[in-house]
């Protein structure tokens, strides 16, 4: 019995002791985790302060070297991350200024798609209905009237990928110009890829300009609220002033789908002005500028163009109810199938997990296929391997991954057919 006294003496005061515990360790773990809140409102306040930073020094910097300068008058648009040159007769820039910065690398701010006027300009902005109009139908749904261009970027919304503030200004109408479709999502596209792979292989900060080239007598967009020319080219140039490696070079296209090579349509700066009459850099030293200016080779940048990589299948030889990679970022949440070249994989052997981008290889990706441990269960083979190098249907719905890019998580092979087999007919 004196035994069973103490046993349960031992046993009461374990039980009161193991009880008491969690108690006081929830309070420390409550204390902890508001610790862990303040430390992240702290740390998204110093990374605010840091873009604010960044962004006062692109535009000191932009000032620096000097805003393009030309005869006519244009209305200057200060924004935070670019600069517009604004040409009232035409309501159009004549040119846009920003800087293109190593932070586009890791960056991970999703497109806004906020078009709307330039608060700057007042009522002068172009607004929307310079490029559609919409009709309520009798259902409550829209129906889009199209005049036939795109709202065409000049300072694309990707360079701004690290700046919520920045990317947000690129989506205003003061940036944009009436671009064919064909221009705008192919050719076009093409060269901000280009730029961007440039700061992707050599991390630096370089100097872009960009913009239409402006003369009377262009036709405009008849149908719209302020009658926008319609440009018949555009340009674009990169700068790097670092004192290593000081070069130039500009692009430029006509506004319609280019179907030559993208170094085709390389030209010197000097030409540019030439076309123009704007002087570009004028803040740079003479010798500096004149170096600069006359440069036009193409093969002195890394463009870092992955091997491999492919241009997104054009939209009229896509198959009934079938989209490309590019279109797939429009479709969150949506089940669709979608049409790519597997151009890189990833396997990753502890988590048994596949990844598979499609047209583009990482670290550009721009549509992954993730398969994980539990649907590649239902493969009756290595995704990495056979699919590797092969156009591809997948099928399933579309979600953002973490970095917003979009994304089919496949859990099972019937999810994906080959192109081939799709063309020939085997389902």
């Amino acid at each position: 019995m004196k035994v069973f006294f103490h046993f349960s003496r031992a046993v009461v005061c374990f039980t009161v002791f193991f009880y008491a515990q969690p108690g006081i360790s929830q309070s420390l773990l409550d204390q902890k985790k508001q610790e862990l809140e303040n430390l992240k409102e702290e740390k998204q306040e110093l990374e605010k302060e840091v873009e604010n930073l960044k962004l006062k020094n692109i535009i000191v910097s932009l000032q620096d070297i000097g805003y393009p300068a030309g005869e006519k008058s244009l209305k200057i648009l200060e924004h935070q991350a670019l600069v517009v040159g604004y040409d009232e007769s035409h309501k159009l820039a004549q040119w846009v200024f920003h800087k293109l910065i190593p932070d586009v690398n890791f960056g991970n701010v999703t497109r806004s798609n906020d078009f709307r006027p330039d608060p700057l300009l007042g009522d002068q902005s172009a607004v929307q209905e310079d490029y559609f109009v919409t009709y309520d139908r009798p259902d409550g749904s829209k129906q889009y009237d199209g005049f036939g261009f795109d709202r065409g970027h000049l300072a694309p919304s990707a360079d701004f990928r690290w700046s919520a503030t920045a990317l947000s200004e690129s989506y205003f109408y003061s940036n944009m110009t009436p671009q064919r479709p064909g221009f705008n999502r192919d050719s076009w596209a093409a060269v901000e890829d280009v730029l961007r792979g440039i700061v992707y292989n050599e991390p630096k900060e370089y100097f872009v300009v960009t913009g239409p080239v402006l003369k009377t007598g262009l036709p405009v967009i008849e149908r719209g609220k302020n009658k926008l020319s319609i440009p018949e080219y555009h340009y674009k140039i990169i700068v790097d002033t670092s004192e290593d490696k000081p070069r130039g070079m500009a692009f430029l296209m006509p506004n319609e789908e280019c179907d030559y090579p993208i170094d085709y349509y390389v030209v010197p700066i000097d030409s540019i002005e030439a076309l123009t009459g704007l002087n570009f850099f004028p803040g740079l030293n003479p010798q500096l500028e004149e170096k600069i200016e006359s440069q036009s080779n193409f093969s002195d940048w890394k463009t870092g163009k992955p091997k491999g990589d492919v241009a997104p299948m054009r939209k009229e030889k896509l198959p009934e109810g079938v989209i490309n990679t590019v279109e797939a970022g429009y479709h969150a949440g949506e089940e669709k199938t979608v049409l790519g070249k597997v151009v890189s994989v990833k396997y990753i052997p502890s988590s048994q997990t596949t990844f598979l981008n499609l047209d583009r290889g990482f670290p550009g990706q721009i549509f992954t296929i993730s398969i994980w441990k539990r649907g590649r269960r239902n493969f009756s083979y290595k995704p990495e391997e056979y699919l590797d190098g092969k156009y591809i249907l997948v099928t399933g719905t579309i979600e953002p991954d973490r970095k917003q890019v979009p994304t089919i998580n496949v859990l099972n092979e019937k999810q994906i057919q080959l192109w081939d087999d799709y063309r020939g007919g085997v389902r």
